[in-house]
């Protein structure tokens, strides 16, 4: 186990974005090979794990997605689970917590890979159309308080080869190595330490300027979220052509038009229906025009 201080690490990862506490210290635990890092660290949760406790595999064999999915989970990605307040209302750990964890994700890819990324509603990762990560946040009960668990899967320098056939056309890595040399791939550890500090600097820290309560004026003040704006700016989904999916069955089809201030998806359905959703998933129908 590694031990050191989130603001080292954000000023060194990401210099000026966020103002952290100086008091938070992170607890990294790596493993070659583990079930699921969510499950792992679920447990250190109910058995006191601090805030900042992270959970880093470099293999699933039991990896989980949204909606009891399997996560395929296979050398060359980044595993990685993080312990994190839990908000004040349950309901955002769906929506505006994992809407920032997408978003900590894009930005930990730009930083390190120069790479830009979308954002598929909720808060899968894509790039060139295909899905590169994937997130699941849990929460965990315990007495002191509630804890979330964020589980963050990327496809980092993953061989497309290692997928079932079934993904292909599906999922897309970072660094495809069956095409790219590993030597032309970063340190996947660098990666790792922007993951944290992206993550963190969202979660537990306010961005430097514009954060949903902001210390720009030196008080705290509504404020617009930059995160938010970006949330939107990078959705693939908004004017396109969706079906809308609840419990594996197509409930409606039309044009996703919005996402508001809670994350939530607004679809102008075919039968004039406009739909807000705050579960489920959607499908590309037809690619439109944002």
């Amino acid at each position: 186990m590694e031990r050191f201080w989130l603001h080292k690490v954000s000023d060194a990862v990401c210099p000026g974005a966020y103002e952290v506490p100086r008091d938070l210290a992170i607890e990294l635990h790596e493993f070659e090979c583990t079930g699921s890092t969510n499950a792992v660290l679920m447990e250190m949760a109910r058995r006191g794990a601090p805030i900042g406790t992270v959970v880093w595999a470099h293999r699933q064999e039991g990896g989980r997605g949204r909606l009891g999915r399997s996560f395929s989970s296979p050398v060359g990605g980044v595993y990685i689970s993080m312990l994190v307040p839990c908000p004040t209302d349950p309901r955002d750990i769906g929506f505006a917590l994992t809407a920032k964890a997408g978003v900590a994700v894009k930005r930990a890819i730009k930083d390190v890979c120069g790479v830009g990324c979308g954002i598929k509603w909720v808060n899968d990762i894509v790039m060139d159309g295909l899905k590169v990560c994937g997130i699941l946040a849990q929460m965990v009960a315990r007495e002191e308080g509630n804890v979330v668990v964020v589980g963050i899967g990327v496809n980092y320098a993953t061989p497309l080869s290692c997928f079932a056939e079934d993904l292909k056309g599906v999922v897309g890595s970072l660094y495809d190595t069956d095409k790219v040399s590993t030597k032309d791939v970063p340190p996947m550890r660098s990666f790792v330490m922007a993951l944290i500090a992206n993550v963190y600097g969202l979660v537990c820290g306010s961005e430097a300027c514009g954060e949903g309560f902001s210390r720009c004026a030196g008080k705290k003040e509504k404020s617009s979220a930059k995160w938010l704006c970006e949330y939107k700016g990078s959705s693939t989904i908004l004017g396109n052509e969706v079906k809308v999916i609840q419990a594996g069955a197509v409930v409606g089809e039309g044009r996703a038009v919005l996402i508001d201030d809670n994350c939530h998806l607004h679809v102008l359905c075919d039968d004039g229906r406009e739909v807000v959703l705050s579960t489920g998933e959607v499908s590309v129908r037809k690619r439109g025009l944002k």
